[in-house]
């Protein structure tokens, strides 16, 4: 706190003249700006573990199976029911499945492979010019090999 010495001697208290104006209009900004990339880094770790759960989920759903058809349905099933539950942030997804481990006889070992893509959208987070990210996580799961496939 100053002190100025006014003409008739006495002291008079100097508030400041709008200091934390000032200092709320240059720091408000950049504290924003970090609050969205917090934001924005949540988001992207969010999506990027629900298809990490969704593209294990899928392998291992699709090497429990017994046909190549059925662990297709079966893998696209717990890759939707992964994604769909609205608390990831994939707003849309693609899955690719490798079930070419299903045509290989018995006795010889044989692998399901899981991709999944999951694009995110950054919209409601307030940086300009961020359209969203793509995340993608690929998961193989072994198929039993002495199980009689089809």
């Amino acid at each position: 706190m100053t002190t100025r010495t006014t003409r008739g001697g006495r002291g008079r208290r100097d508030d400041g003249g709008g200091g934390v104006a000032l200092e709320l209009a240059i720091l408000g900004l950049p504290m924003l700006m970090v609050l969205a990339t917090i934001a924005l880094g949540h988001r992207h770790t969010d999506a990027a573990d629900a298809v990490d759960l969704a593209a294990f989920d899928a392998a291992r759903a699709a090497s429990l199976s017994r046909t190549a058809t059925e662990a297709a349905d079966r893998a696209l099933a717990a890759v939707e029911t992964a994604l769909a539950d609205g608390n990831s942030a994939c707003t849309d997804w693609d899955t690719d499945l490798d079930l070419s481990g299903f045509a290989i006889t018995p006795g010889q070992s044989g692998f399901v492979t899981v991709t999944v893509t999951c694009r995110t959208s950054f919209a409601n987070i307030p940086l300009a010019g961020m359209a969203g990210t793509e995340v993608t996580s690929t998961f193989t799961s072994p198929l039993d090999t002495w199980r009689a496939r089809t």
